[in-house]
């Protein structure tokens, strides 16, 4: 295995030095473009500096810091296909509806990936490109903001409340609520003011 690793290490540098060539100017990138090449050339450079030093004792945390690098390389070569984005976006809307349809059930990060019909982490990455927020925290506020709708409008109890956004537990819901918005949903619904 050592000659195997000793030429995938050769054909490495031979890339790196391809991309410094990219980043000294000689191709002209600028702008975005740039800044996807450089991050891809950072996070190549910390793989190769971690596997020198013998930190990367575990295959799934080498595998996730390639995976970082092949995706942040694929922004990098993508970054001016229209068409390709396009599709992510109505993607990502198709998913919100989903969410805005099936906020009551027990759906997660999984379910929405695999209504978009991607792997997890690529949902994640793509999502949070796209909203500029993790799919989680965005399920959340989803969540939350229906439930603020439903205390202002409606006398529902709270527990009612909680299992009609999502929550299958009162007292998580109270929880998540008051770290978004500073007061428990009852306080919310007498006139509390939260953040």
């Amino acid at each position: 295995t050592f000659p195997v690793l000793a030429q995938a290490q050769h054909h490495l540098f031979r890339f790196l030095r391809q991309m410094d060539r990219f980043l000294q100017g000689r191709f002209r990138i600028h702008g975005v473009r740039r800044y996807g090449l450089l991050e891809a050339h950072h996070r190549l450079i910390r793989i190769i500096e971690l596997a020198r030093g013998g930190q990367l004792k575990s295959a799934c945390a080498a595998s996730g810091l390639v995976y970082d690098f092949v995706m942040s390389l694929h922004d990098f070569l993508s970054a001016d296909r229209p068409e390709e984005n396009r599709l992510n976006r109505q993607l990502i809307r198709r998913v919100h509806l989903f969410c805005l349809k099936h906020l009551a059930d027990d759906i997660d990060v999984c379910a929405m990936a695999r209504e978009a019909g991607c792997s997890r982490a690529h949902f994640s990455r793509l999502f949070k490109q796209l909203y500029g927020t993790p799919p989680a925290r965005f399920l959340n506020e989803l969540r939350l903001s229906s439930a603020i709708r439903l205390l202002q409008q409606e006398f529902s109890s709270i527990k009612e409340i909680s299992a009609r956004c999502g929550f299958r537990d009162e007292s998580y819901f109270c929880k998540v609520f008051r770290k978004y918005h500073g007061v428990s949903p009852e306080k919310f619904r007498r006139g509390g003011s939260g953040k």
